[in-house]
């Protein structure tokens, strides 16, 4: 992505969006865009009992906290189950009763099997 000013991303031979690479990442038109950039990619979450609405926030638009804490924002509770760290950063793998999502911190005080919130 750093050496072009405009992208076209396609996906199966149509073009799912032609932008900059700054407007793909931070505000991607679809669904496959959303995830296909970004390492770790975007975390889609279902919202709703029919599966019809779905929210997506990057890994590191998210933060980790122990679940006795409470924050304000949308707060998720799980529990990690994979913790990768790749220097400066970590990466965790949260679950909650209904669905996994990605998390990267720079805080590696956080181990498999912690009860967390996830705020974003």
């Amino acid at each position: 992505m750093s050496m072009a000013d405009q992208i076209i991303l396609m996906n199966d031979g149509k073009i799912q969006q032609e932008a900059s690479p700054e407007e793909i990442y931070f505000e991607p038109k679809n669904l496959f865009t959303a995830q296909f950039m970004g390492t770790p990619p975007m975390n889609i979450l279902h919202v709703s009992n029919e599966a019809q609405y779905k929210m997506g926030f990057r890994p590191e638009a998210a933060q980790l906290s122990e679940a006795t804490k409470t924050s304000n924002g949308m707060n998720l509770k799980g529990v990690i189950i994979t913790r990768e760290m790749l220097g400066s950063e970590t990466i965790y793998q949260v679950k909650n009763s209904e669905q996994t999502f990605m998390v990267k911190s720079t805080n590696r005080n956080f181990k498999v099997g912690m009860e967390v919130h996830v705020t974003v």
